[in-house]
């Protein structure tokens, strides 16, 4: 016979502690059915179960008074029943307590003790089967997401790969309450002996746990190794806002210039790389480069570069990189136009870049978003890529990222 009501919310009168379980002939037990021997006090607990409230709340609810109400409250108190589980105030200011049903539910129990040892046991093989059913389940959600992610992340990568390890706690736990289930001992480490005492339930049990958390691990690996994951990071750049000067129309000449380079952003791992490429890419269209740490007046052209991560994770399982660029290119190495220009970009990511007046030669500036890596695609890609470290990912993202200031400072704009 069980104690607990039909009827109860479970948002409101959850009971998280283990179970209490009451022989028939002890004397918690006969306290217990002391207790509920009158109806109004078992009423009164239905109604406690349904909904926890104070003694006014209960009393109308119950069709009774206060006072009847605070005594019966006081008797299931006494057993362990019920318990205080918050105080209110009401519009005067005066405390009210309110009344919800205690942490452990209660069980009674009427056999002889081999048989309630056996009732634990059941109990808990009962929560192995529970177990293994759900994990079923919670595999195939996650093999669900795992590949509709790998569709979808090159559209949106909002599918969350950390998912993969609720079937394999689970598959754990199951284990677990498989092998302490036998006699409700918890014997470790693992007796192969005990194998021998196992139920053919029980043997199920374990044979489906063990084939599910092979199945958890290995299926990433499967996946990740498949035709339709990429070996390399899923990467979008947002359509770049660029605007140039009409002065000398066509694409700077940069074989004749010296491009005076300056690299700043909130992450020095990054911008090292990011340097690196530029000046490979400027020499590479004929340009002489000269580094230089601060903006300022210099004798050639100036390329200004500021970069903010709003995410930049490149170790781990799950890479991610989020930067936001802004770029100014003048022709006349005029810095206070360069800075303009590039606070301008800052200030507006969409709008027209702020050409100083009386800007010389041509000049250009421009922003963008670059994303990289993100969603389910993204751990899967690791794994494919075994050799990849975080000083390559910030390699390929610093290469990327360059390549895109190049092509929109030098490209299109001037055609």
């Amino acid at each position: 016979m069980s104690l607990l009501p039909s009827s109860r919310s479970e948002t409101e009168s959850s009971q998280d502690g283990p179970l209490r379980l009451l022989d028939v002939d002890d004397e918690e037990a006969d306290a217990v059915f002391d207790a509920l021997s009158s109806q109004t006090t078992r009423t009164v607990l239905a109604e406690i179960h349904r909904t926890p409230g104070t003694p006014a709340e209960l009393a109308e609810r119950a069709d009774t008074t206060i006072q009847n109400v605070m005594y019966h409250i006081e008797k299931l108190e006494a057993v362990d029943l019920v318990r205080v589980t918050e105080t209110r105030y009401s519009a005067r200011g005066k405390e009210m307590a309110v009344y919800g049903p205690c942490e452990n539910p209660a069980v009674v129990f009427l056999g002889t003790d081999d048989r309630k040892q056996g009732l634990i046991a059941k109990l808990k093989r009962f929560l192995g089967g529970f177990l293994a059913f759900g994990l079923l389940y919670a595999l195939f959600e996650t093999v669900t997401e795992l590949v509709g992610g790998i569709e979808q992340s090159a559209v949106s990568g909002a599918s969350n790969p950390k998912t993969i390890l609720v079937p394999a706690t689970g598959a754990v736990t199951t284990l677990i309450v498989t092998y302490v289930s036998t006699d409700g001992e918890r014997s470790f480490p693992f007796d192969p002996r005990r194998l021998s005492q196992f139920n053919t339930m029980q043997r199920r049990t374990l044979l489906a746990s063990c084939i599910l958390l092979v199945g958890v691990c290995t299926t990433p690996v499967a996946l990740a190794y498949s035709p339709a994951v990429s070996n390399d990071y899923f990467h979008h750049t947002s359509a770049a806002s660029v605007s140039a000067t009409p002065a000398d129309a066509g694409v700077p000449d940069l074989p004749n210039q010296t491009v005076h380079l300056v690299v700043t952003g909130d992450n020095d791992a990054l911008a090292a790389p990011l340097t690196e490429r530029l000046s490979a890419t400027l020499r590479d269209r004929g340009a002489t480069v000269e580094h230089r740490d601060e903006v300022g007046a210099v004798s050639g052209s100036l390329l200004v570069v500021r970069f903010e991560t709003t995410t930049f994770d490149p170790g781990g399982l799950s890479r991610d990189a989020n930067v936001t660029t802004q770029f100014a290119y003048v022709e006349s190495g005029d810095g206070a136009a360069a800075e303009r220009i590039v606070a301008s970009k800052q200030r507006s990511f969409r709008g027209g870049a702020d050409f100083p007046q009386n800007t010389t030669g041509q000049a250009a500036g421009g922003a963008f978003v670059f994303e990289r890596a993100g969603g389910t695609a993204s751990p899967l890609t690791t794994i494919k890529r075994t050799n990849s470290s975080a000083g390559a990912f910030t390699n390929e993202t610093a290469a990327l990222v360059g390549d895109r200031v190049v092509s929109d400072a030098f490209g299109d704009i001037w055609d």
